[in-house]
């Protein structure tokens, strides 16, 4: 992998947004009535996406582009594609490229399937024998053999999506561009489309994926760039790449305004289950940027008038709520809840999250006997402890689960609390800490290793 694919160097693409006026009948007569009015006043912005871009892919290498709506993923590969032009700047292309920017581009609902495959490959530079080579399996690829000479305008969405998809993976190019194609069909087809799609990564093929799908682009790609208002502002390893873009997504997303910040956030675990004096947690803002939140008002906390979920805080086995937790600390999960019966048997479980996705769950219905066969009403606190050394240094999420009597679910909070881990207090040896500082994925174990001659 030492040839260059494609250099990009210093492109740009311009676009006018102009908000003087609207096409509506109504703003054609007041521009007319009343010329020096305001809607005669021309307000236009230009902007740029990409905005003098330059980069290089080498031969062999998947690169993953990530980044908010808006930031130039798609007009980047519409221009690496040439369906448009940029405004300036130069693309060199190395070897034949296809690209799959928008599903079933080319396809035209009256031809058949078959003829589709025809159509779609001669667009695609191959001739009419190449594509018979490969006719057989696109067709088995897609699944949709036994419609295949129907006219596609009878196909169901997901049948249509398989079909356009198959037809793409049978194009033999030296370089693929990929536009939001994971999502493509069922759960069955997406895991045959991604094993597809690895195959041809694996045959040396140069591609660039855009994703808004985070484990697409740590399980598919050796390099990762972010895109940000047109400019690349993070180049690297896609688990840390990933990793940081979507840890200041959540952060920035559900950040607190200081004024919302009160003493009452302090109150130790004595005081929180003595009391219901704590933070509220607004119906309309239910994300909250800390490892606690707790209902001051039993009428308006989650549950109903048998169940009420009072309280959650996370916190490190020798710390107060509210301080820094670190990865090499085990912490202590206390979830604080009120029921009205004595007979009801209430078990309390949860559910970690790691943007997005589920890493770890428990539920206290798995002991056995049950600790949650409680002989009366009132306030109790059910109490968990996850090992150290076992979390990243990273953002997770939090779900909270209630299960009376075993069998009825009362309630499934989700995203209840956000928490950050962090790097380990201990100091460690310099080239050691980098290599730990850029660990990715959602979980850290400490593991033993053993590592012998195996000639002796």
């Amino acid at each position: 992998m030492g040839a260059t694919a494609i250099r990009v160097t210093e492109i740009s693409k311009e676009y006018m947004i102009d908000y003087s006026h609207t096409n509506s009948f109504k703003e054609l007569v007041m521009r007319k009535l009343f010329p020096g009015s305001q809607n005669n006043i021309k307000s236009r912005k230009n902007i740029l996406a990409p905005d003098n871009l330059s980069f290089e892919v080498k031969k062999g290498e998947v690169l993953g582009i990530i980044g908010k709506n808006g930031a130039g993923k798609s007009t980047l590969l519409k221009v690496l594609s040439g369906i448009t032009r940029p405004t300036s700047g130069k693309i060199e292309i190395f070897g034949r490229m296809s690209s799959i920017l928008d599903i079933g581009v080319g396809f035209h609902p009256e031809l058949t399937g078959r003829e589709n495959i025809y159509l779609s490959g001669e667009l695609n530079g191959l001739n009419r024998n190449e594509i018979r080579k490969r006719m057989g399996e696109i067709i088995d690829f897609s699944g949709v053999e036994k419609f295949i000479d129907t006219p596609v305008k009878y196909y169901s969405s997901g049948m249509f999506l398989r079909l356009a998809f198959s037809v793409f993976t049978g194009i033999d190019s030296d370089i693929l561009l990929l536009d939001e194609v994971m999502s493509v069909g069922d759960a069955e087809f997406q895991l045959k489309s991604s094993r597809k799609l690895q195959s041809m990564f694996g045959q040396g093929k140069t591609v660039i994926l855009v994703s808004h799908i985070p484990a697409d682009i740590v399980k598919l790609c050796t390099r990762a760039i972010v895109l940000e208002d047109g400019k690349i502002v993070e180049e690297g390893i896609p688990g840390k790449i990933i990793s940081e873009y979507m840890e200041g997504t959540i952060l920035n997303s559900i950040d607190i305004p200081k004024e919302q910040t009160t003493d009452k956030t302090n109150k130790t675990k004595e005081e929180a289950q003595n009391t219901l004096e704590t933070v509220e947690t607004l119906q309309e803002e239910p994300l909250k940027t800390r490892s606690m939140v707790f209902w001051d008002n039993l009428s308006t906390a989650p549950g109903n008038d048998y169940f009420r979920l009072t309280g959650v805080q996370i916190r490190s086995e020798n710390s107060v709520p509210g301080e820094i937790m670190y990865i090499d600390e085990r912490l202590i999960l206390e979830i604080f809840y009120w029921k009205k019966n004595e007979s009801d048997i209430i078990d309390v479980g949860f559910f970690l999250y790691h943007f997005g996705n589920m890493i770890l769950a428990s539920n206290s219905i798995l002991e056995e006997p049950s600790i949650s066969l409680h002989s009366n009403s009132g306030r109790f606190c059910a109490k968990t402890w996850i090992p150290e050394n076992l979390l990243n240094d990273t953002v997770y999420s939090l779900d909270i689960q209630f299960i009376k009597d075993k069998s009825e679910l009362l309630l499934n909070l989700t995203d209840v609390i956000y928490f950050k881990m962090n790097q380990s207090k201990d100091p460690l040896p310099v080239s050691l800490k980098k290599y730990i500082n850029e660990f990715p994925g959602s979980i850290r174990l400490s593991l033993k290793w053993e590592i012998n001659n195996a000639d002796n």
